[in-house]
């Protein structure tokens, strides 16, 4: 999964652990986005939950590229399977009609695509000789409080979408700046229309200033204004 972070998904899982399901989530790291460093949120603060709940959790083995696969597999105990594949993430952004999304579900059969698709994923949790998949819950486990609360208050609020949640800390300034703008101009969530209105203007501002001007932004941006 490369995104997991709606919370009553989150809850769901926990609860079905504690009734007695056999769980096991496969998550993206959250390291890396098209050649930018990310900080992890949200997978592994959901890893956290999930992990201290006692759910097994292993990490997609990703070397710069994306675990970019969204896919929840169910195996009932009659002998059938469901599956759910697509382009949604499982957060509130994609699953509460917020994006346009398309997923393909397969109901209570016994398709070969379900067989299919819970050998790709055995393969993928499992490894194979010389062939490494999938990590250990302790190659990226992060127990921070401050990012923990982060990802809560981001899904929450929906002043992020998580794609656009780059680590900013190895930013320059001026590209932090663009990154909150464009978080803050295509968030959903912001229903407000003067906010919106103004978030753009702001961000068409500083991007045509930064782009046309060789003086350093923020002079660039007090000047204009």
């Amino acid at each position: 999964m490369f995104y997991l972070s709606h919370r009553a998904i989150v809850r769901a899982l926990v609860t079905a652990h504690e009734r007695g399901a056999g769980l096991r989530v496969l998550l993206d790291p959250n390291r890396d986005a098209f050649g930018r460093k990310k900080d992890g949120v949200p997978n592994r603060q959901v890893a956290l939950e999930l992990h201290r709940a006692g759910i097994p959790v292993r990490w997609c083995n990703t070397d710069g590229e994306q675990c970019h696969g969204k896919m929840l597999v169910v195996e009932h105990a009659d002998g059938t399977g469901t599956l759910l594949a697509g382009s949604a993430n499982f957060t509130r952004r994609n699953l509460d009609n917020l994006n346009l999304e398309t997923n393909v579900q397969v109901r209570r059969g016994t398709m070969p695509v379900l067989a299919d698709a819970a050998a790709f994923f055995d393969a993928r949790w499992n490894n194979e000789p010389g062939r490494v998949y999938s990590l250990a819950y302790e190659a990226f486990a992060d127990s921070s409080p401050l990012r923990y609360w982060r990802y809560r208050f981001m899904e929450w609020s929906g002043w992020s979408s998580f794609p656009a949640c780059r680590d900013r800390r190895v930013m320059p300034p001026h590209r932090a700046v663009l990154t909150i703008l464009q978080d803050l101009t295509f968030s959903a969530h912001i229903r407000t229309p003067a906010v919106q209105v103004w978030c753009v203007a702001l961000l068409m501002t500083f991007s045509k200033l930064r782009a046309s001007s060789q003086m350093h932004p923020w002079m660039a941006v007090a000047r204009y204004w």
